[in-house]
Order: structure tokens, then sequence, then C-alpha cells
């Protein structure tokens, strides 16, 4: 495990890969880079840490106290009731300045098992479209309509999903595959052998490594399929 404290500590790869939870100090608090993210550079000072990750890869970094993730990079946090977290996709560099001050807000109660804790909604409901409203002559003018908003991607959580994993974050996977293939999982939180085969399926239909476990980067890539 390689860990990264202190001020202006930093690790440079062609192409560094945290194969196990990282932990990161800024100040006097500890955050984390998840397994299987994936960067060239990372410089960690006083107050922020700049992350810069290489084309198609991806880095989740992680505050187990929930504060905001404030960032350079435009990013939108995700919050559940034990984590606030940000994916960088590459090829980008990112510098996050966490707020201390500030507790996200979260989602639903915690899952068991590789699911981890997180909201079984997604983050944000879609809003449906508000139709247009005709002029009335010598009284208003006509209102454009506004279009509809989706939902959010899905909340898959912060921890590698693979076969055996259960929780919260499994039946968001399950969402997503019923709402994508059109596949009728039964949503119960549990990842077996048949779904695992599913996934390597759509990773390889999607340019991923067909192995199955379900890390930032396919998570990116479901996301951004639905968005």
């Amino acid at each position: 495990m390689l860990a990264l404290f202190g001020m202006a500590s930093y690790a440079n790869a062609q192409a560094l890969t945290f194969t196990d939870n990282t932990t990161v100090t800024i100040g006097t608090h500890d955050y984390s880079i998840d397994s299987n993210s994936e960067a060239t550079e990372v410089i960690v000072g006083s107050t922020n840490i700049t992350i810069q990750v290489p084309a198609a890869s991806t880095t989740v970094f992680a505050s187990q106290d929930r504060f905001d993730l404030d960032n350079d990079g435009g990013l939108t946090q995700t919050c559940t009731d034990t984590v606030s977290y940000l994916t960088i996709t590459g090829a980008a560099t990112v510098v996050v300045t966490p707020d201390t001050s500030n507790v996200c807000e979260g989602g639903g109660s915690g899952g068991s098992g590789g699911g981890g804790g997180g909201s079984s909604k997604p983050k944000t409901p879609a809003t449906p479209a508000v139709p247009a409203t005709p002029a009335v002559p010598g009284v208003a003018p006509a209102t454009p309509a506004t279009p509809a908003t989706p939902a959010s991607a899905y909340n898959f959580d912060t921890a590698v999903l693979k076969n055996g994993s259960q929780g919260v974050a499994v039946m968001e996977l399950q969402k997503f595959l019923n709402q994508v293939l059109n596949l009728g999982l039964v949503v119960d939180g549990k990842l077996g052998p048949k779904t695992i085969a599913v996934v390597k399926q759509w990773q390889a239909n999607n340019g991923l490594v067909a192995d199955g476990l379900i890390g930032p980067a396919t998570k990116a890539k479901m996301n951004a399929s639905v968005q």
C-alpha cells in the first residue's frame, strides 16, 4: 500500500496503479484514493491535493469524514451517509481542496459486504418537462417550454464490486443493467456469476477490460452511458 503524507509529497509514474485503498493526509485529516485508481502524478499540499489522471483511466478520491470536495475541474461530488467522493476521469489534472467546515448531505442507509454504503436511489431525481405557455395578447408574452432534466447517475459507491459482493451498490448495478440491457434482474443486492458474465460482456462491448470487476473505470463508463 502506498501512503502519501505531509506537504508537497508526490508520486510520479507513467501509469501508477493503486492496488489497495491508499491513505492521503491533507492538513490534519485523512482521505483515500480507491484501489484500481490510476494516476501519473499525485501532489499533496497542506490544504489541497493535485491529481493527474492519464487518458482512459479513472481515479476515485474520497473523504470518510464526508467533507465537501471543492475542485477546479468542475466535478460534482457524490455523497452518501458514509463517504463523499470524486470520480476523476482522464486525461485530466484536478486540484481538490477539501472544505473541512462543510459536511456534504448524503443519501440512504449503508449496505453490507462489498457493496458498501450509499443511497439506493440516484442522487437527484428527474425533473419533468414544463410545457410552453402561449402568449395572451395584451397581457403576457409566450413562455418557452423547459426540457426535462434526467435523473443523476447511479450511485455505485467506491468499493470495487465483484462476484459475491452484496449491498446497496449492487442493487444500483442491478438497476443499471435492467435499464440498459432490459434484463429483468431481481434487485436483491447480491452479485452472482450470471450477472458477472453479463458485466464482462458489457465491458468488452464498451472497450473496457472484461474482468468482471466493477471498479472506478467501469462505474464511470456506466454512469456516462446513461447521462
